[in-house]
């Protein structure tokens, strides 16, 4: 990957100890609304369960005596992605495996519809996230950021991706698991560069000409897999190895 490795690295302090929230509509043309849906199934409500019942769960096991290590839950969930957009259901496979469930994703098709419907800013407050709105995506991350804590992973997302991030030092990484190269799934350096040809981020999108306020969501991954109804949702991302939309990396 050609990416800059010029640390992205937050000098002001720690932003605010509540989460912002905002009630505008998400503009459903906005994929950056679109990739955090999957932390608002968690919350069980009429809509939610309307829309689950319409699509079919698949069992997972526990991983009852053999914990896999975080490289090895990389390299089982990671390759090309064939369904052209699987970065949050991916997300929350990684968070999965981290609590010794044994699931894959890459499900495609309805399910991917799935993770990219029904979403509020409010539902994610509820979730315990952070939600933050500018027109500017790089102002959106810097405030983001600056809610990270070290030795914690989080559900991020900005301009047209999600991934998992966490702070090492001074320093962010994020987590990589669609490439079709062994080497390039993992944790690598979060930099200026990477938001902008990775995840996407701009300094501002337009709608019919006009400028539009971005929205964009962090929440700590315990506050996910902590969810009464996170093993549920599990069931509707979970994907038969032989069924995978994945090139296996090599």
């Amino acid at each position: 990957m050609e990416y800059s490795t010029e640390p992205l690295t937050i000098k002001t302090k720690r932003s605010h100890s509540a989460p912002f929230f905002y009630s505008s509509v998400f503009s459903s043309l906005s994929f950056q609304y679109l990739v955090a849906l999957p932390i608002l199934l968690l919350i069980r409500s009429p809509i939610v369960l309307v829309v689950f019942s319409g699509f079919k769960k698949s069992p997972y096991k526990m991983i009852m005596s053999t914990q896999l290590s975080e490289d090895e839950i990389i390299q089982k969930i990671s390759g090309n992605d064939l369904t052209i957009g699987s970065c949050a259901s991916q997300a929350l496979t990684y968070i999965g495996n981290k609590c010794g469930y044994d699931v894959r994703d890459f499900r495609g098709a309805d399910s991917r519809w799935l993770f990219g419907q029904y979403t509020t800013s409010q539902k994610i407050a509820e979730a315990g996230g952070f939600v933050e709105c500018d027109y500017n995506g790089f102002k959106i991350a810097d405030r983001l950021l600056r809610n990270v804590e070290e030795g914690k992973e989080y559900f991020y997302t900005s301009g047209e991706h999600a991934a998992i991030i966490r702070k090492t030092g001074k320093k962010f990484e994020y987590l990589e698991t669609q490439s079709k190269h062994i080497d390039e799934n993992g944790f690598h350096p979060l930099t200026v560069n990477v938001l902008k040809k990775r995840f996407r981020t701009t300094k501002t999108r337009k709608l019919e000409g006009e400028k539009f306020l971005q929205k964009e969501v962090l929440i700590e991954t315990s506050k996910i897999s902590d969810s009464p109804n996170f093993k549920e949702l599990l069931g509707y991302l979970n994907t038969d190895p032989k069924n995978q939309k994945r090139e296996v990396p090599k």
